[in-house]
């Protein structure tokens, strides 16, 4: 097991343990990646934030050992307002931190890819340099899960539209915030119309464009409404067909569901605890085996919220927090940067 007893994960206020492995073929400070942060085996923790209710960057650190690499944030751009509203609400607080960790700014073109043109690519790459201008490093994670269909977002399932709208938002970027990196990120999830796993390859806007690789992969157990374990190789049976071995990795959004019926405390089928079902998705996205599989894997970040949604037709409370929620999933959280 990757967790530690109370008394072996005790922590001084030295460096974080970086476990560097013999097949590692990047440099994290070339990405961004603060030596001072939540690293796992050569692999960075970061966080999605539920900014929407009320929670913070600073609680959650407060509940880790060492401050998250990495901090996501969802950002909607349209004709109609190009202010970038959701960064600049949390802008002072972006400011605040040390050391200075990842933004990845997972840009929601809302009008459409169409609609999106050079004015709002500016509009995001003027903001994002003004960014590392203050230190920051950038990932735009620009119209993730695109490969959703039918679509499940304004620039979902369609392929020639998302190319498009992907060459200006990277020209834009290149030309004017040289400390951002463009990341693709479809999602693992949605290869029901397709015979290709995933139903991304069309959407690659080739490796002259993409700067790093990202993905959506979470572990909703059995039928994606059961609270069920997550199965053996999970993790590395659906990164294996995506993984490219020139391109740095990152799982862009991730968690284990752990499900209720909605709107209670009642839990839904399949007789697994929260606890077991998170710290096992821990050991998968964390694991010496997976970094060893993977040697350009680095990081996940980690979907922290807690939400009513319909998983495969049955609407349900689900809770996907590594913090804040459940207490003990929070403790294993916390050490899984203790030397093991």
């Amino acid at each position: 097991m990757l967790f530690l007893s109370f008394i072996l994960a005790l922590f001084s206020a030295a460096s974080p343990v970086h476990r560097i492995g013999p097949n590692r073929r990047y440099n994290p400070a070339e990405y961004g990646l603060p030596e001072n942060s939540m690293i796992i085996n050569d692999i960075s923790m970061g966080f999605l934030p539920q900014f929407e209710t009320g929670q913070t960057i600073e609680q959650l650190n407060n509940a880790l050992p060492y401050p998250m690499s990495i901090v996501g944030d969802y950002i909607s751009i349209s004709a109609e307002d190009m202010s970038l509203p959701q960064y600049q609400q949390q802008q002072a607080n972006l400011l605040a931190l040390y050391p200075r960790p990842v933004y990845m700014a997972t840009i929601m073109p809302v009008d459409g890819l169409y609609a999106f043109d050079s004015s709002q690519a500016d509009a995001v790459s003027y903001a994002m340099n003004d960014l590392n201008n203050q230190g920051f490093t950038v990932w735009i994670r620009f119209a993730y899960e695109m490969n959703g269909c039918p679509a499940w977002n304004a620039w979902g399932c369609d392929p020639a539209g998302f190319k498009q709208a992907w060459e200006i938002m990277t020209t834009s970027l290149r030309a004017n915030a040289p400390g951002c990196y463009m990341m693709w990120s479809p999602n693992i999830d949605a290869a029901s119309n397709s015979t290709y796993p995933g139903n991304y390859a069309q959407y690659y806007p080739g490796d002259a464009q993409v700067d790093l690789t990202g993905l959506s992969l979470y572990w909703f157990g059995y039928q994606q409404h059961e609270n069920t374990l997550p199965t053996t190789d999970f993790f590395i049976n659906s990164v294996t067909p995506f993984y490219d071995q020139n391109k740095p990795f990152i799982v862009a959004e991730t968690g284990a569901a752990y499900h209720y019926e909605l709107d209670t405390d009642t839990p839904a089928p399949g007789g697994a605890t929260e606890y077991d079902i998170k710290t096992q998705w821990f050991d998968q996205l964390f694991g010496t085996y997976t970094k060893t599989q993977f040697p350009l894997y680095v990081g996940a970040v980690w979907f922290n919220y807690d939400k009513d949604e319909n998983r495969n037709g049955t609407m349900q409370t689900i809770d996907y927090r590594a913090l804040l929620g459940n207490p003990d999933v929070q403790t294993a959280a916390y050490h899984l940067d203790a030397p093991y």
